[in-house]
């Protein structure tokens, strides 16, 4: 559980070195949900 909260710090701290804007982010984020479900639910 310590690994997950450290998760959005992790995050935040990475958006702030490459620039990108969450926006640009949270598709991406979406899709990789979608396939580690898809791949649970594949298995």
């Amino acid at each position: 559980m310590n690994a997950m909260s450290g998760a959005p710090v992790a995050a935040r701290d990475l958006l702030e070195e490459t620039g990108y804007e969450v926006g640009e982010l949270l598709p991406i984020a979406e899709g990789n949900v979608g396939l580690c479900r898809f791949a649970n639910t594949n298995h």
